[in-house]
């Protein structure tokens, strides 16, 4: 009886991986049965996958923004990790600190050296940055196999975040609004990759543990228990953030984000048959 088998091992070099199908007449070593004699014939063809649609360029600001940002009341940026540059605040418009806000960067660093403003390349759109965090476009990212689409025509909540994680999905891509409060949203170790194509609102005791790139940003959270977002924000508009708000960048979390939305895809010309000529 035939047999065969399909093994993924590492590539050639970082970030590839060799997929290789092998079938054999019978079952036989490195066809399902090493104990077996070896067959009477076989057949090998190997292929180099590399993922499209991971985050290729995790940001490495807390919060990175195309459009002014504005921060007041209560709400703190944070971005403690040297290694990512100690950027708090990275935009492509005007930031405006308000007192009693504030950004914290790597110890000894000053508030100031930690927020970039008016820079080109965010400047150029949100377009523009899709591409430098996920190596495609907005159309063709949503259009992997890989992200839970959710229709948010009158607005999502954290009910909806709900039903999707328990359906197991870690990468999200809301078609609309989306308000979250009273809850608790991926964790250090299984974060989420939300993408809110509209407005994202955060009120009172909400944390969420991930990347999210969002339309807009306008969290105004007006009470305690304090919100958080640990890993990272990206704003394709203007961002507001105000009241009892924590966003900390976290370089684990985003490590563990980079490829829950991307697929493995042949690598044009890599494909391998030994038996053609």
């Amino acid at each position: 009886m035939p047999a065969f088998t399909v093994a993924l091992q590492t590539g050639p070099r970082a970030g590839l991986w060799t997929l290789t199908a092998e079938g054999c007449s019978h079952p036989g070593p490195d066809c399902a049965d090493d104990n077996a004699t070896e067959p009477d014939g076989r057949y090998r063809v190997s292929t180099v996958l590399a993922a499209l649609g991971q985050v290729v360029q995790p940001p490495l600001a807390a919060l990175t923004s195309v459009g002014a940002v504005a921060l007041s009341e209560g709400a703190s940026v944070v971005n403690a990790d040297s290694a990512s540059g100690g950027t708090t605040v990275h935009s492509g418009g005007a930031v405006t600190l308000q007192a009693p806000a504030k950004v914290h960067g790597p110890p000894g660093q000053p508030a100031a050296a930690g927020i970039v403003t008016d820079d080109p390349p965010l400047s150029a759109g949100a377009d523009a940055l899709w591409r430098r965090l996920f190596g495609l476009d907005a159309v063709t990212l949503r259009a992997l196999p890989t992200w839970q689409t959710v229709a948010c025509a009158g607005g999502c909540t954290g009910s909806d975040l709900d039903s999707a994680w328990r359906l197991g999905a870690r990468a999200l891509w809301l078609d609309g609004d989306l308000a979250l409060a009273q809850g608790r949203w991926g964790s250090a170790d299984t974060p989420l990759l939300l993408v809110v194509r509209g407005t994202l609102q955060i009120g009172p005791d909400a944390v969420v543990h991930g990347l999210v790139v969002a339309g807009r940003v306008d969290i105004r959270t007006p009470t305690t228990p304090r919100s958080l977002l640990r890993g990272a924000l990206v704003s394709l508009d203007t961002t507001t953030l105000g009241g009892a708000f924590d966003l900390v960048r976290d370089a684990a979390v985003l490590a563990r984000t980079a490829g829950l939305g991307s697929v493995l895809a042949p690598v044009p010309g890599s494909w391998f048959d030994p038996h053609t000529r």
